[in-house]
C-alpha cells in the first residue's frame, strides 16, 4: 500500500504544529483572560497569543521534535513502499503504482524544505534550554553546520524531483537508489543511529 496517507498526515501535522504547537500528554493551556472574563464580540485569533504564551518551552520543544519525527516517518513509509514495489516481479498494476509513487515523490519534494525550519536552537539537546520529554536523534552538527545540513536537504529534494520524473519501473528503481544514497549521506552527517530498546545488547 502506498504511503501517501502517511505523508499527507505528516504534512498536515507539520503545518498544524508550526502554526499552533500542541500541548502534549493531555495538558491544557492555562485559562486565558478571554476564557474567564464575560464574552464580548469575539475576534478571530485573539486568544492565540495568550494560548502560545501559556505554553512552556518544553511543550514547544516536544511539538517541534514530534513534527520533524512525524515528517520523517512519512518519508520512511514511502521508502518502504517504494522498495517493496521495486523488489516485486512486474505486474498488471505497474503503471498505476509508478504513477502513485512518482506523484508521492513530487509531493515529498515540495514538503521536505520545511524540514529546515524544524531545528531551532532550543531543540538542540546540548542547549541549556533543552527540556523536551522526547528523545531526538538529531546530531549537534545540524546546529553547528546549518549550511551543510541545508545543502544535504537540497540534494535530497533534487533526488526526489528526479525520481518523480521516472518513466518506467527500471528507471524508477535506479533513481530510488540515488535518492537513498542522498538520504544516507544526510543521516551519516546529522542523525544518530536509532537503536531500538528491543534490540539485543
Amino acid at each position: 500500500m502506498i504511503g501517501k496517507l502517511a505523508i499527507a498526515v505528516s504534512a498536515v501535522g507539520l503545518a498544524a504544529l508550526m502554526t499552533y504547537p500542541l500541548v502534549l500528554q493531555g495538558q491544557t493551556p492555562a485559562p486565558t483572560v478571554d476564557s474567564i472574563a464575560p464574552k464580548s464580540t469575539p475576534q478571530q485569533g485573539a486568544d492565540v497569543p495568550a494560548r502560545k504564551a501559556a505554553m512552556s518551552a518544553s511543550d514547544e520543544q516536544d511539538a517541534m521534535i514530534l513534527a520533524r519525527q512525524g515528517l520523517m516517518e512519512g518519508i520512511y513509509q514511502y521508502m518502504d513502499d517504494a522498495d517493496a514495489w521495486t523488489g516485486q516481479s512486474a505486474g498488471a498494476r505497474d503503471a498505476a503504482m509508478l504513477q502513485a509513487l512518482t506523484r508521492a515523490a513530487a509531493h515529498t519534494a515540495l514538503m521536505l524544505p520545511a524540514f529546515k525550519q524544524l531545528f531551532p536552537p532550543f531543540t538542540n539537546p546540548e542547549s541549556p534550554e533543552f527540556s523536551s520529554m522526547f528523545e531526538t536523534y538529531a546530531l549537534p552538527g545540524i546546529w553547528a553546520k546549518p549550511d551543510i545540513f541545508s545543502a544535504d536537504l537540497d540534494a535530497t529534494v533534487a533526488a526526489l524531483n528526479v525520481l518523480s520524473m521516472a518513466r518506467d519501473r527500471s528507471e524508477y528503481a535506479r533513481r530510488l537508489e540515488a535518492l537513498q544514497a542522498t538520504c544516507d549521506a544526510c543521516h551519516d552527517h546529522f542523525r544518530r543511529v536509532y537503536v531500538s530498546p528491543l534490540d539485543p545488547k
